[in-house]
């Protein structure tokens, strides 16, 4: 019985988890790291990323909008209170955050 429990918990507490991130943007996937990453692959992620669609360098029509979603994500996942409140409550809990 108790093994059932846990497993319910378990699974009410993974869809409340994506349904904040899908309210808000997938910053992990947007870096595309995935959730495990450390800093140093964040970091890695973000350098090749920001390279690939600085708006003075790339000749994406959709360069500016994406280098500033990558930076957004960024800012979020290389500052650990952030990260921490983001993979808790997903961007929503960024709101009013500084």
């Amino acid at each position: 019985m108790q093994l059932v429990w846990l497993v319910l918990r378990s699974l009410a507490t993974l869809l409340l988890f994506s349904e904040c991130v899908r309210a808000g943007r997938d910053f992990y996937k947007i870096l595309g790291v995935p959730r495990s990453a450390d800093e140093g692959q964040i970091k890695k992620a973000y350098r090749d990323l920001s390279k690939k669609y600085h708006p003075d360098k790339s000749d994406e029509p959709d360069a500016q909008e994406k280098f500033i979603e990558i930076s957004n994500a960024y800012e979020v996942l290389s500052d650990k209170e952030k990260k921490a409140t983001y993979d808790r409550y997903g961007e929503e809990g960024l709101q009013g955050a500084g």
